[in-house]
């Protein structure tokens, strides 16, 4: 399997789990693809998904968001005592992004113990 159909796949992957699951489900494709992709390219594991899980992440949050106005961003990020929902945003981006990086990494060491026992 090609890297950008691992990508596809673990895209379609998260986003069918986070339309469905709560959010720490996310965590599961993570680990499930940071083990297929571990055999060729072992470094950039947690950045790829980092910025995949993060994304979607925050396309869910604008999505739920424009339906009601933000204003549910809006009254976290006041909850939160944030300047604004915009830091809000970024942070559930980071948030998510967290999820996925570690259980891409975490696949990925799994894999790396396996290759080399």
């Amino acid at each position: 399997m090609t890297n950008m159909k691992s990508y596809a796949n673990y895209f379609a992957l998260c986003l069918i789990f986070s339309l469905s699951l709560p959010w720490w489900a996310l965590f599961f494709p993570a680990i499930l693809s940071g083990w297929l992709l571990a055999v060729n390219k072992q470094r950039f594991l947690f950045g790829k998904g980092f910025i995949i899980t993060g994304l979607i992440w925050l396309g869910i949050t604008l999505v739920n968001g424009s339906l009601n106005g933000f204003d549910l961003a809006a009254r976290l990020a006041q909850t939160f005592q944030l300047p604004n929902e915009i830091l809000f945003l970024f942070i559930s981006f980071v948030v998510g992004g967290l999820i996925g990086g570690s259980g891409m990494l975490a696949g990925g060491a799994v894999r790396r113990f396996q290759i080399n026992k």
